[in-house]
């Protein structure tokens, strides 16, 4: 193995360890039953919604508020924004899980909310990690990896698509300043051995695209079949990875 791709598996690696901190996991179930007496938990069991029903809840809850904040420079809200990306997504052919990528893409953003404009107080929100993570126990790596990735690749274009930066919206732009500016060395090298790197690449060309105020859309809602159909296995029910060992 070449030194120049040891050197890029290492950043990866690095990258990767950013999910393994101790970010809370905002979309997290409480267990209504603990501490109940049998009787009562045999009662209220048939009566707990699935878990993942009450994390697509909180998740629609925060389009329906903090999604309806604009950012400085940008023509389109939070909730049009990942609107108008999920439309991109599904008029591009692709697949349900990236349609769902497209759609939560900058979920983070409301998540570790940091008011209107954070760019523009010098703040990078880290929406990326904030966003891959609170989805760890809702869906499987295809949704989350490109939504972890999308930043990498806005900064892997500005560095091989030329005229790509001056695309950029306003607060794209404070944002990427913030985030490290384009891509060098080994961390170019690693975004381009990550897997999912070319689904995050489509999905950072939706992003881009997806900011065109009144553009029609289908709404929130008529994506929940899809969101609830994507979803793994009910939180509550689904073992803890360090019971397995």
């Amino acid at each position: 193995m070449s030194g120049k791709r040891i050197a890029a598996q290492a950043v990866y690696k690095r990258q990767m360890l950013k999910l393994s901190d101790d970010h809370p996991i905002i979309i997290r179930v409480p267990n209504p039953l603990a501490g109940k007496p049998c009787a009562d938990r045999k009662l209220m069991e048939s009566e707990q919604p699935d878990a993942a029903e009450v994390a697509l809840n909180h998740i629609e809850m925060l389009f329906g508020t903090l999604g309806l904040r604009t950012n400085r420079g940008e023509p389109v809200t939070q909730l049009e924004h990942a609107l108008q990306s999920a439309l991109l997504a599904r008029e591009a052919g692709a697949t349900d899980a990236l349609v769902i990528a497209a759609l939560l893409h900058d979920l983070g953003h409301l998540i570790n909310d940091q008011g209107k404009t954070p760019t523009e107080r010098g703040i990078d929100d880290l929406h990326q990690y904030h966003g891959a993570r609170v989805l760890h126990d809702l869906f499987g790596p295809e949704v989350r990896e490109p939504i972890r990735l999308h930043v990498q690749a806005k900064r892997y274009l500005c560095a091989v698509r030329r005229g790509y930066k001056e695309l950029l919206s306003p607060d794209a732009w404070r944002s990427l300043q913030l985030q490290g500016g384009p891509l060098t060395g080994s961390a170019l090298d690693a975004f381009r051995i990550a897997p999912y790197a070319e689904d995050a690449v489509r999905l950072r060309e939706w992003d881009d695209a997806a900011k065109i105020s009144g553009k029609l859309t289908p709404s929130l809602a008529s994506y929940r079949p899809l969101l609830a159909r994507c979803a793994l296995s009910p939180i509550a029910t689904r073992p803890n990875p360090s019971d397995q060992e």
